[in-house]
């Protein structure tokens, strides 16, 4: 796979999650972090495992990709995605960030993208029903 490609991938993916009606309802901050920790669970495994990219390059990657994509101002972005970045190899501090990271890992190799789709709004479901969020 090529960088572009890889790029291309991530574009697919996002533009799927945030095209689906449930995106109105769901782009909160709640959703959006959730989003973006999914989001960096799928480009972490698609950079390190496909492409055998560095983590600074994946991250510094990932941010451009999400911030382009989802309209959040970079250094929001930039955020995120050092929390995600810790959060995926520190289960302890991290437990929910690093289970959602681990969603979007899981999906590297399917060939239905409407399951990752799904993924992403039922996790936002699940973390509203525990958090009291309705």
């Amino acid at each position: 796979m090529t960088p572009e490609r890889y790029y291309e991938k991530l574009c697919d993916y996002s533009d799927q999650v945030l095209s689906d009606s449930r995106w109105k309802s769901e782009s909160d901050d709640l959703g959006l972090y959730i989003f973006g920790m999914v989001s960096y669970g799928y480009a972490l495994a698609l950079g390190r495992f496909v492409l055998m990219l560095d983590i600074d390059v994946i991250n510094r990657g990932t941010s451009r990709w999400f911030s382009e994509k989802t309209g959040l101002e970079a250094s929001r972005v930039d955020s995120l995605i050092s929390i995600a970045s810790v959060a995926a190899f520190n289960s302890e501090r991290y437990p929910v960030e690093n289970q959602l990271i681990g969603l979007g890992h899981r999906f590297i190799g399917e060939a239905d993208s409407r399951k990752i789709v799904d993924t992403v709004y039922d996790s936002i479901q699940n973390q509203r029903g525990s958090k009291g969020d309705q």
